[in-house]
């Protein structure tokens, strides 16, 4: 279906469902949009959807951050191998935080930046990348929209930083 440019059978039946299903899909499962940017027809479709603001608009920029994350971190090692990359998803999603400060992706995003920031105070066995890694989680805790999966992933991390610190009191 994504090679013709649908994201499910039913997106097929008619124009009204295509738009339906795009929208009710980036709403609840963005996460599974990973091959969503092979299919030129769904990214238009995404962009008028973005434009007419069915879908929020940082949705492809979104979506573009989330596969270079999911593509090049697949596992801590390739964290600590590639730091040219790391300091790009680094850069590219500071922009993004800062365009888009009240993105419901928010959370994710510096979910994910906290984890790079953490796998490097592991790497180099430096706290002050573990106080970085705990500022950035903090900030993801701020966000307006709270994401059920990545608010927690984020108080999980946390608690793993303040165990690197030894820091008892911080985690109650």
């Amino acid at each position: 279906n994504e090679r013709l440019g649908f994201i499910s059978d039913y997106a097929r039946t008619n124009i009204d469902e295509d738009i339906a299903e795009l929208c009710a899909k980036v709403e609840i499962y963005p996460f599974k949009f990973n091959n969503f940017s092979d299919s030129k027809v769904l990214i238009q479709k995404a962009r008028l959807a973005q434009k007419y603001t069915l879908i929020p608009p940082e949705f492809l920029e979104y979506l573009r951050l989330r596969n270079f994350f999911n593509n090049n971190y697949e596992n801590k090692e390739q964290i600590f191998r590639d730091k040219e990359k790391t300091d790009s998803f680094l850069n590219q999603s500071k922009y993004f935080l800062k365009k888009y400060e009240d993105s419901i992706y928010k959370t994710e995003i510096i979910d994910l930046r906290g984890r790079l920031i953490e796998y490097e105070s592991i790497r180099s066995n430096n706290d002050e990348f573990i106080k970085k890694a705990i500022n950035e989680y903090k900030e993801g805790l701020k966000g307006e929209y709270k994401d059920k999966v990545f608010y927690c992933s984020i108080l999980q991390h946390l608690i793993k930083c303040y165990e690197l610190l030894d820091d008892k009191d911080s985690i109650r």
